[in-house]
Parts: C-alpha cells; sequence; structure tokens
C-alpha cells in the first residue's frame, strides 16, 4: 500500500479532456455539519428516505425532510450542485407497481419530482437511479430518458441539471442524454476499476465528452485512494467519487451512508472547480441554470472546458498522481 500524502491529480489521462471534480452520492443522515465536509464547487445528492417520500407510497414525505430544509441553501451558498435523488425501477413503470428496486410507475416518478422542487425551490436538478433496463435493449433509452427529462423539467423548468445512473459504460445511455447532462457510466467495486483494460468505460467516456455529456464514476469497496487515481487519471471523467465502504448491503454495507475514511485525501487530491457558477440565492430553477440545450455557461461545465482549452492537449493515458513522502 502507498503510505505519504497524496497530491492533486493536476494532469488529465484524456485528449481533450477536462479536470475531475468530486461528485458526492451523499445519502447521508441530515446533518449540516457532515454536509459542510462536501468541498465547493463539486456536485451532492439528497436523498432523505430512497427518495423523497416516505416508503413506496406518495402521500407522506419522509420524517427527515425538515432536518434536509437548510442543507441545500447551505452547499449551494458553496457553488455546490445538489440533485434530489428520484429510483426510477430499472424502465418498468408497470401499473400500480412500485417497489424498490424493481419498478417505479410514472406517477409516482412525476410526485417524487414535484415534491421535490416544492420543498428545495433551488434545487439544481435530479438524479435519477435505476435508468438502466432489467432486459436489455439498446432502443429502449432514447425514450426512457426523454419522458424523464419531460417530467423533470416540468417542475424544474429546461435548464434543470440531470443525471441519469445507468451505473454502465453503456454508449446507448450516453447517446440518450442530452448536451450537458450527466450519465454515471461506472458505480462497482474498485477492482473493476483498472487504469488500463476497460476499452469500454474508455469509448463511453469519451464518446460523452464528445457530445457535451458529462461522465461521473462512483467506485465502492476501494480500501486505497492512491491506488485508483492512475485510472480517474485514464478515464478523466468529469466527476468522481470513491469510498471504502463496501456494496453488500445484505451484509449492512450502507455503501454511500458516509463519508470514506479517507475523505480529507480525497478532497485534497481533486482540485477545486473555482470558476463554477451558480446562482443560488432566492431565485428559481427555472432561471438558475444553462440550458442543457444550448453551449454550457455555468454549473456542469464551460468554465471547465476553458481551463482545459488553456491548459492544452494532453499526454493520452498519462496518470501522475501521487507522491510518496515518509
Amino acid at each position: 500500500m502507498m503510505k505519504g500524502n497524496i497530491v492533486p491529480l493536476v494532469l488529465l489521462g484524456a485528449v481533450g479532456a477536462t479536470a475531475t471534480y468530486i461528485g458526492t452520492p451523499s445519502y447521508w443522515q441530515p446533518s449540516t455539519a457532515v454536509f459542510d465536509q462536501i468541498p465547493a464547487s463539486s456536485l451532492a445528492l439528497i436523498n432523505p428516505e430512497n427518495g423523497i417520500y416516505a416508503g413506496e407510497q406518495t402521500t407522506n414525505l419522509s420524517s427527515q425532510l425538515s432536518s434536509f430544509l437548510p442543507i441545500v441553501p447551505s452547499l449551494q451558498a458553496r457553488s455546490v450542485i445538489v440533485q434530489g435523488y428520484v429510483p426510477t425501477g430499472y424502465f418498468n413503470h408497470s401499473a400500480d407497481c412500485n417497489i424498490a428496486g424493481v419498478c417505479q410507475t410514472l406517477t409516482r416518478i412525476e410526485a417524487q419530482i414535484q415534491a421535490y422542487y416544492q420543498q428545495f425551490p433551488t434545487l439544481d436538478g435530479i438524479f435519477f437511479d435505476e435508468v438502466s433496463p432489467s432486459v436489455y435493449n439498446c432502443s429502449d433509452f432514447a425514450p426512457e430518458y426523454a419522458r424523464l427529462r419531460t417530467l423533470a423539467q416540468s417542475y424544474g423548468g429546461a435548464h434543470a441539471l440531470l443525471t441519469y445512473n445507468t451505473a454502465s459504460a453503456d454508449l446507448c445511455a450516453v447517446a440518450a442524454a442530452n448536451r450537458n447532462e450527466m450519465v454515471v457510466l461506472f458505480e462497482d467495486l474498485a477492482s473493476n476499476y483498472p487504469p488500463a483494460g476497460r476499452s469500454d468505460l474508455v469509448a463511453a467516456t469519451n464518446a460523452a465528452r464528445a457530445a457535451g455529456v458529462k461522465s461521473w464514476h462512483i467506485v465502492n469497496t476501494a480500501p486505497d485512494l492512491a491506488v485508483l487515481l492512475p485510472s480517474v487519471a485514464a478515464y478523466a471523467p468529469d466527476y468522481f467519487y470513491a469510498t471504502n465502504i463496501g456494496a453488500n448491503w445484505q451484509a449492512g454495507d450502507n455503501t454511500y451512508g458516509e463519508p470514506p475514511t479517507y475523505w480529507a485525501s480525497e478532497i485534497a487530491a481533486f482540485p477545486p472547480n473555482d470558476t463554477t457558477t451558480t446562482t443560488t440565492a432566492t431565485a428559481t430553477s427555472s432561471t438558475t441554470h444553462a440550458s442543457p440545450s444550448s453551449t454550457p455557461t455555468g454549473t456542469y461545465s464551460a468554465a471547465r472546458r476553458r481551463r482545459a482549452e488553456e491548459w492544452g492537449i494532453v499526454l493520452v493515458g498519462m496518470a501522475v498522481v501521487w507522491l510518496v513522502m515518509t
């Protein structure tokens, strides 16, 4: 295991890539003290109870909701992009079927989105989980993402920032996303995130970049952050997160329920996006964000693109990652 101090990841691993920033799947208990650890100008999620409702109904909001209310403006005051978590049921919207991890009706998905924007009017957007089909068909992605996009924009406006968690390196998912939307292209074990050998992940991340779609890689069961940094440099996603916590929920793992043990080192390893501009204050969600159909001018990334252009094209596959000091 490498020992010593991790230094910031300052060179990128793919031609034309922008810098990588922290995106936190923060399914944390509602404590401003904990959420204040999320670095400025990064990305975070709020997830009161596998969504904003208690259980699988659409009548009673989560009992923890009131504790989350001060967290969103606190994060946004530090230019953190905040999205609300919505499960979508793996493209299964069968009538009256709202079973966690199996199916979600479009009615319940819409109710969740509506409730998020009612409770958090300045919310930056929605994080759609479970957006890969249980029975795979590439042609299903575009209409599914279009349905979810329409629902989100009905309440968050045309400028709502949307993330689709397909959790795999899927070119069909990338093609279904609009410019300036984001797709989670990796959510898996650290052992499946090597610095080389994942041509599918390289292809999907590069395809997203070329289309103006943002990419997010999420790695769990990672005991050593430093070992992952060459992979981050090689794939160069827009957002990244790693945790030492496992993904075996049957065994009691709460993968994203708290920060990783090396959280301070993870924050130090990735530079803050200090040129990001996010309007918060009292503006409504429909007037605070760059339109996904236009050239990005705010949150998800024109500033990073300009910075990357200033730095110039970098070496393919180059990984300058950690410094060993005792």
